[in-house]
């Protein structure tokens, strides 16, 4: 019996982890750790097991940090797993199925999953075709299958984290493509694609669109970016961010060039066959002379003669002329390679490469077009960094370092990355810097976007005090700002102003506000275990003035940037920004 988790809500939705060929599953963030890898932020690094019994499938939570979830309930022992049971790991919450397997996928199953790969080693070639898993299905039962099910239009993913994957598409309906899970029909897992990064729609004229929703990094259609709702051709590569796809139309016809078939020989309107075999007949009395026989020999030989003579005086040789500008058919294909440059040597026939493309599938369309142009000898293209080779191998050393785990690296156009991410301290980033100056080689084209939580909460902590919200306590992880604390109930208005500001701050991803408005009477702030009344003097029957932690203070005199404004019988009132504080002590 083979089993599977299913990814039936959450971010990772769609997803489906297969638990054959071993009895011990790890599942998490780390593709190192491993079998079954989880690309979200909010999963473990080792975030679960699974172990195959006897008695079924036994699931143990392995991470100290971050819960799963069964049926609502926190996993706290192994748990042997039921058909149906609902698994909550990170983001994403998957259904146990294990009866089910025992049967066949659905068609309709098999044509809208994504294709999903054991070999992390194959490479984009390797990767199966829409049609070829089309075939596949149809073959055993090709007369029982309903065509219904297998939607016209089809979204295929050729470059990118999820390369191989597919999803179909229907007339009528527009799909928006992101990575949030709660916002996005077509979910992409790659750092460089925006929440909502842009909008899919099949018109009822059959012509697909395709829309920039405000992404960060753009959507580009054969390397040019689109500023409007465009429509797209079925030969064109889309972009965004590092995924590359192509749309398919499944009903397109296919062209076809028939040949023009060999005119008859025309034998005439009134050569009738009586008329032919009349010819036919006086050509055979004509020349069953044998003296007719001799004086036709004797003319054609004086014949053939003449028209060699004549030929050879006349004889010419033709001299063909190239007049191709090959240099403006090759700079016509490099206009979609703005970051690659070519040196074509006409003598030679050779063509040199060098510059920048985004990914693998970028460098093998170049070449395709190239090598269609027919005069292209020897193409060196040895000299072309692939961007995505470059990111994933820096991706790959940086996650070494627990330290920058929130730190990742794309390429969001030929030749230009981004590194972005959050870490804590002005040391971390000074480090993390350095260590860029030593291991990447591209320093000239990288755009470094790593906010340091240190200098951003510094920021709204300045902000909050000029405001006079001292009781608000700021903690921010991973770009998202957490407020703890309370505040005057005459000062809600301005404070929701200043939260409003905080969310147009570079580094800010959210914002949870737990901050509790409080009225005048119940603003007071106890600080009595922070300071330590040791003495107090009285002058008729009122304190007038009283020692804090070893200084001699009287009412209107300040410390710590606090006001004393009452000194009473068992407790000091003090005054700061509109807040009011107590210290207690016995007298």
């Amino acid at each position: 019996m083979i089993a599977r988790l299913v990814a039936e809500n959450g971010q990772l939705k769609g997803l489906t982890l297969t638990l054959s060929k071993a009895v011990e599953w790890h599942l998490g963030r780390d593709p190192d750790a491993n079998q079954l890898v989880l690309q979200d932020a909010s999963v473990s690094r080792q975030h679960a097991l699974i172990r195959k019994s006897d008695q079924g499938y036994l699931l143990e939570n392995l991470s100290l940090t971050n819960p799963i979830f069964v049926n609502g309930k926190i996993l706290s022992n192994p748990t042997l797993l039921k058909e149906g049971d609902q698994i909550k790991i990170g983001g994403t919450t998957f259904a146990f199925k294990a009866e089910a397997d025992a049967k066949a996928p659905s068609l309709k199953e098999s044509l809208t999953a994504p294709l999903k790969f054991d070999d992390k080693d194959k490479t984009l070639d390797q990767v199966p075709s829409y049609d070829t898993v089309f075939e596949e299905v149809l073959t055993p039962t090709a007369d029982k299958v309903d065509l219904s099910l297998r939607q016209r239009w089809l979204l295929k993913i050729i470059g990118g984290p999820q390369s191989g994957a597919e999803f179909s598409m229907e007339k009528g309906r527009s799909y928006i493509i992101g990575s949030d899970a709660t916002l996005a029909d077509i979910i992409l897992y790659d750092l460089s694609v925006s929440r909502k990064h842009a909008k899919i729609t099949i018109q009822d004229d059959e012509s697909c669109v395709i829309e920039d929703l405000g992404s960060r990094n753009g959507v580009l259609i054969d390397g040019i970016a689109i500023a409007k709702p465009t429509v797209i051709k079925g030969s064109e590569v889309i972009n965004l961010g590092t995924t590359s796809f192509i749309i398919v139309d499944r009903e397109k016809a296919s062209e076809t060039i028939l040949s023009t078939p060999p005119e008859k020989e025309s034998v005439g309107a009134a050569s009738s066959p009586a008329a032919v075999k009349a010819e036919v007949s006086l050509l055979k009395k004509l020349f069953a002379s044998k003296e007719t026989q001799v004086i036709t020999l004797s003319l054609g030989i004086v014949v053939l003669f003449a028209a060699f003579g004549i030929s050879s005086l006349f004889s010419t040789t033709t001299v063909v002329v190239d007049e191709r500008d090959y240099h403006s058919e090759i700079a016509n294909v490099m206009k979609g390679f703005p970051e690659v440059s070519f040196s074509y040597n006409r003598k030679l026939n050779q063509l040199l490469l060098v510059g920048h493309v985004l990914a693998p599938v970028d460098k093998t369309k170049l070449e395709y077009a190239l090598n269609n142009l027919g005069f292209v000898g020897v193409l060196d293209d040895s000299n072309i960094i692939i961007d995505q080779n470059i990111w994933m191998q820096m991706n790959t050393l940086i996650s070494q370092n627990p330290s920058w785990n929130a730190v990742s690296m794309y390429a969001s156009k030929p030749g230009l990355f981004v590194v972005s991410g959050y870490l804590k301290t002005r040391k971390e980033a000074g480090l993390f810097s350095d260590w860029l100056n030593l291991n990447f080689n591209y320093l000239d084209r990288l755009n470094n976007q790593v906010v340091v939580e240190e200098d951003l909460i510094a920021n709204i902590a300045s902000q909050l005090f000029t405001g006079g919200f001292n009781g608000v306590a700021i903690d921010v992880t991973s770009g998202e700002l957490t407020l703890t604390g309370f505040i005057p109930q005459d000062k809600e208005a301005s404070y929701d102003k200043l939260v409003a500001i905080f969310k147009t701050t570079p580094g800010i991803r959210g914002i949870k506000n737990f901050v509790t408005p409080l009225t005048p009477s119940e603003a007071v702030v106890d600080l009595t275990d922070n300071y330590k009344v040791t003495g107090f003097s009285t002058k008729d029957n009122t304190n007038i003035s009283i020692v804090i932690n070893g200084q001699i203070l009287s009412r209107g005199d300040q410390i710590n940037g606090m006001t004393i404004s009452s000194i009473q019988e068992h407790t000091i009132f003090l005054e700061k920004n509109g807040l009011k504080f107590k210290i207690q002590y016995n007298s």
